[in-house]
């Protein structure tokens, strides 16, 4: 079961290769589709090429909004030129009852996390998955360690209000 409202609209927002992490979410959801007011898959990649799981992504359009951008098309491309921030505006449509998910490269998730700040989405509706590489595993040689987070002890997922200090470029 997934850590969000019922009832709420639901975002998924993926970068590159953090559509691997979050496929098994997005599939949850659109399991018990009528838990939520609505579903919308954002994917980000660098280019239509780099796109994962496209039959994944059709047949989810068929119980979610599903949007895709590059940041380069060489090839014909019907899809939104430009960071996956682009795609945000039509996904928030309540804030309150808003929940976020979303995996990818750090810039992208401190980029997308700052625009949902703006479009004042709580940010403890918002869960990142940090991945970062780790050493021992155990909270020793802190590698792993993004501000007051070790992801080997407190698990890579935490909320915007969590990490917001840290990643966040607004706050730079």
């Amino acid at each position: 079961d997934l850590d969000v409202a019922r009832g709420c609209h639901l975002v998924v927002v993926a970068g590159g290769l953090g559509l691997a992490p979050v496929r098994p979410a997005i599939e949850a959801a659109l399991a018990s589709a009528g838990n939520y007011r609505s579903i919308t898959v954002l994917v980000g990649a660098r280019t239509p090429e780099g796109i994962l799981y496209t039959d994944d992504l059709a047949s989810w359009a068929a119980g979610a909004r599903v949007a895709c951008s590059v940041d380069v098309a060489r090839t014909p491309w019907a899809g939104t030129v430009g960071p996956v921030t682009a795609l945000l505006d039509e996904a928030v449509r309540d804030p309150a009852d808003t929940h976020v998910l979303m995996c990818g490269p750090e810039i992208m998730m401190r980029v997308v996390g700052d625009a949902l700040a703006l479009a004042e989405v709580p940010g403890r509706q918002v869960q990142l998955s940090l991945e970062r590489t780790m050493h021992c595993g155990v909270g020793h040689c802190g590698h792993c360690q993004l501000g007051p987070i070790l992801t080997c002890v407190d698990g890579p997922v935490t909320t915007w209000t969590r990490i917001a200090a840290v990643l966040s470029v607004a706050q730079r």
